[in-house]
């Protein structure tokens, strides 16, 4: 998604991290311009505006069957209390379709995803045409299907 500077994601490959001006200067590097506070008392922080994910042209079933076996996750929860945004490590109870054989099979609820944000970019493999349009008050975020090669599953 091109930003004002430069392209954050090309090819597959994280090309730039966002950054507030007191995080650019503790990089040694610019501030991106993504320094925002929840309110007039909170401390700044990082967000971002008007972030798009560009898909291919595959649908999400193309990329379940691509998949083989897997886990097609619909939701995710307690991304606030389980996730550092500072390491990028996770973990999130979540729910969503067992996948066997590029088929989904059953449902699975209550099972917990864990893994990095930053390695998880990295190990995007499918980026599908569909998408969903979600947010709050901080922003709107509209994103595809994303097939990610492999992260940490616990539950049934």
């Amino acid at each position: 998604m091109p930003t004002s500077r430069k392209e954050i994601i090309k090819d597959g490959v994280l090309q730039m991290f966002l950054y507030n001006c007191e995080e650019a200067k503790k990089a040694g590097c610019k501030s991106t311009g993504n320094g925002f506070k929840e309110n007039y008392r909170s401390v700044p922080g990082i967000g971002v505006t008007n972030l798009k994910l560009v898909g291919e042209d595959k649908t999400r079933e193309e990329l379940i069957q691509e998949m083989g076996d897997g886990l097609y996750i619909t939701a995710c929860g307690g991304m606030f209390a389980c996730a550092d945004p500072v390491t990028g490590k996770f973990s999130l109870i979540s729910k969503g379709y067992l996948v066997e054989g590029g088929k989904v099979t059953r449902g699975v609820n209550q099972i917990t995803v864990a893994g990095n944000f930053f390695d998880m970019l990295h190990d995007i493999v499918g980026i599908s045409n569909d998408y969903l349009v979600d947010g709050g008050m901080a922003g709107v975020f509209v994103a595809p299907s994303v097939r990610i090669k492999e992260l940490v599953v616990s539950g049934t």
